[in-house]
């Protein structure tokens, strides 16, 4: 793998562990309640955090840098593409179960990023969707490095 593509996967495997560091101290609060959010001690607030800020960051890590990084060694002209077509492509090759999943992952990731303090239970809400898609995102990682990998391997 290259030097480039090799600093971007340092980037988004600090992202993944700090994603679950932040769980390993909050995932038994999940699945998490208003009556949670609304009192919840600093300690909890700021793994909360931190797991927000990370998932967003890898998520616009893979977005912008790893998705256009896969698409050109794959031989894929995706100079004209949206986001949207090539989230489609990666669908296709099996890498991202659907389009909805990452427009899924893309509204809620928006929604936590904003501050509910009068409606502790849109927070709960979204909070709880975010860690139920987690998953999800760190498939994708995974998948995108293998088969990254494999493909620097033919080389």
């Amino acid at each position: 793998m290259n030097k480039k593509v090799n600093e971007i996967f340092k980037i988004a495997n600090i992202h993944a562990d700090r994603i679950k560091l932040a769980l390993q101290h909050i995932g038994n609060l999940f699945p998490i309640t208003a009556s949670v959010v609304a009192n919840m001690g600093e300690n909890d607030l700021v793994w909360i955090e931190l797991f927000v800020v990370r998932f967003g960051k890898l998520q616009d890590l893979i977005g912008a840098k790893l998705i256009n990084i896969f698409l050109e060694e794959q031989q894929e002209s995706n100079e004209q593409l949206t986001i949207l077509d090539k989230i489609n492509i990666l669908e296709k090759l099996g890498i991202i179960e659907s389009s909805e999943l990452w427009k899924e992952m893309r509204a809620i990731r928006n929604h936590v990023a904003h501050e509910y303090p009068d409606a502790p239970e849109l927070t709960a809400k979204y909070l709880n969707q975010l860690f139920n898609l987690t998953p999800q995102l760190l498939d994708i990682l995974d998948k995108l490095k293998k088969k990254m990998l494999k493909e620097q391997a033919t080389y």
